[in-house]
């Protein structure tokens, strides 16, 4: 049987009001349409700290047939 090892990182509030605060990669800015994840060597991305919230994470895992 195979297996397959899923994982998500977690972001919790003081993790992500230090990467607000810096003002260089790793670093969270605010733009209009909320934050943008900003990585050395990486492109901006969007960044929304509900789509990595645990309990919502592990209900769709759920929802999906993995245990």
């Amino acid at each position: 049987m195979a297996t397959t090892d899923l994982h998500q990182h977690l972001w919790p509030e003081a993790l992500l009001a230090a990467l607000v605060r810096r003002s260089a990669p790793p670093r969270l800015r605010r733009d209009a349409g909320g934050l943008i994840l900003e990585l050395a060597g990486e492109p901006p991305a969007a960044f929304s700290p509900a789509a990595h919230d645990p309990v919502a994470r592990a209900a769709m895992a759920v929802a999906d047939g993995i245990d």
